[in-house]
């Protein structure tokens, strides 16, 4: 997420496009990471360049741009003051934000043990996971004449390419 947002914020001083410290200036520099990215592995995967190394390259490089900002999350914070101006969880009894951390705790757990078990659904096993794991098995992005699915141009899929490559099944599918 650090990468997207990091090579969208790159992306947006090249465009010259306003930058606000705001929710919607991170949604702006999200998305434009995502496509570029995707985009960026498209074109790797047609001429043949998919690898690990250079997943690890592209990761390092969105993270380092997102670093090198003077104040990187000024979008974030300035969302969490809008959202919650001030923390509510000390007016709470201790029993109620125990029960709250428990619940945020084990919903991370299920959502861990959720990546970590093998797909089921059929969306995921035929179209999203098969083809970028197919991709990045033959190092291109290759014709998959017998799914119908696999002829839509490849956006999302290209992202789960690059995630596969730094981390297989469990990270793509915790995109």
């Amino acid at each position: 997420m650090a990468a997207l947002l990091g090579l969208g914020r790159a992306a947006a001083g090249l465009l010259r496009a306003p930058w606000r410290h705001g929710p919607g200036s991170a949604l702006l520099a999200f998305g434009l990471g995502a496509a570029l990215s995707s985009l960026g592995w498209l074109g790797l995967g047609l001429a043949g360049l998919v690898d690990a190394r250079l997943a690890w390259a592209g990761a390092a490089i969105g993270a380092g741009l997102l670093a090198v900002r003077r104040r990187p999350f000024d979008s974030l914070r300035s969302l969490r003051a809008r959202v919650a101006p001030a923390p509510v969880s000390r007016d709470l009894p201790l029993g109620i934000r125990l029960g709250f951390g428990a619940l945020v705790v084990a919903g991370t757990a299920l959502v861990a043990v959720a990546c970590l078990a093998p797909e089921r659904f059929y969306d995921a096993q035929v179209y999203h996971l098969a083809g970028p794991a197919l991709f990045a098995m033959h190092h291109k992005v290759i014709a998959q004449p017998n799914l119908l699915h696999a002829s839509f141009p490849p956006g999302a899929q290209m992202l789960y390419q690059w995630l596969w490559l730094l981390g297989g099944e469990p990270a793509a599918r915790a995109w």
